[in-house]
């Protein structure tokens, strides 16, 4: 029959395939069908949040503020920052006032604009360096002491422009030179406070581990520093008998932390639409529950349902204590 009329045969295979792909599509990670209406629901959601997540280290990560032409989720150009940092002053001239302005050096908005804003689970941006604990494997290690900006230049560099300050007016100008540097002082305090978890402990995965060694500080890739995202809360596995002591010396084998990942490789490979089924399976929910929360969020919270959905769509904050 397909032989006299091939060319019915072929239109008529043409039109079945896309319903019976949809068909092979429509399930749960664990082959649970999905119902129609559902998988529509879903199918107009999904790319939405899929291009925040990426695949990393056996799992998967959600960034819902990456882009990559900003350097840090902190969504600040230079220009912004600038701007947010310039001092705005009014001074009497007579019987006139006059508005002044004085602006940062654009290298101290760099650096603020570039730098990791904290280490919330889903944050991403620029860290100048941090100590190696321990080597794991080519491209995973334990690192310690994350500082934002290189103090030992930030120290060179203050004191360089202090002692210029002094030969060419006499005097030293603390309050402006204090303003010059206002944001990579901010960023040395800030890597300074414990509360801010940057002098913790971190595994770090996806940079070259070669040539590395225990107890020096890393800056990156020909000393420019790394970018980071923040992945996870983890609990390390307990270590081996005979290494315990010597690790123990870094961190309590059952502290939780953090896991830190390379990301600008990692999302150019965002997911498609059955690994974004696997993602919402890591944190527990179906598509159809998927469906459902999107729905509920717009219909009966529409000014948070962005962040709801987001915030269900990130790992836990913080490890089981069990």
């Amino acid at each position: 029959m397909c032989k006299t009329v091939s060319g019915w045969c072929l239109v008529l295979m043409v039109l079945a395939l896309p319903s019976a792909v949809l068909a092979d599509r429509q399930t749960e990670v664990d082959g649970t069908p999905i119902e129609d209406r559902i998988y529509r629901g879903y199918e107009a959601n999904w790319r939405k949040y899929a291009r925040f997540a990426c695949e990393v280290d056996g799992g998967y990560a959600y960034i819902p503020h990456y882009d990559r032409r900003k350097d840090s989720s902190r969504g600040m150009s230079v220009t912004q920052v600038m701007d947010e940092l310039t001092k705005r002053w009014e001074e009497k001239s007579g019987n006139l006032v006059v508005k002044k302005t004085k602006r940062p050096p654009r290298e101290d908005a760099e650096a603020f604009a570039r730098a990791i804003p904290d280490l919330a689970v889903g944050s991403y941006g620029w860290v100048a360096s941090a100590e190696v604990v321990e080597v794991i494997g080519r491209d995973e290690m334990i690192v310690k002491e994350l500082w934002l900006v290189d103090r030992d230049r930030l120290n060179e560099q203050y004191k360089a422009d202090r002692e210029k300050m002094e030969r060419r007016t006499g005097e030293v100008d603390e309050d402006e030179l204090k303003f010059d540097y206002q944001g990579r002082l901010a960023l040395r305090e800030q890597a300074g406070e414990k509360d801010e978890g940057f002098t913790g402990t971190f595994r770090l995965i996806g940079y070259d581990t070669r040539g590395l060694r225990e107890g020096e500080r890393w800056e990156g890739r020909n000393n420019e520093g790394f970018q980071v995202a923040v992945i996870r809360w983890e609990t390390p596995e307990p270590e081996a008998e005979e290494d315990s002591d010597r690790r123990r010396r870094s961190r309590s084998d059952d502290d939780p932390r953090l896991v830190l990942s390379e990301i600008e490789s990692k999302m150019r490979r965002t997911l498609d639409s059955e690994g974004f089924k696997k993602l919402l399976a890591e944190r527990g929910m179906s598509v159809v529950e998927f469906v459902e929360l999107v729905r509920d969020m717009r219909e009966n919270d529409r000014q948070n349902a962005e962040e709801r959905i987001t915030n269900a769509l990130l790992p836990d904050a913080l490890p089981d204590d069990d």
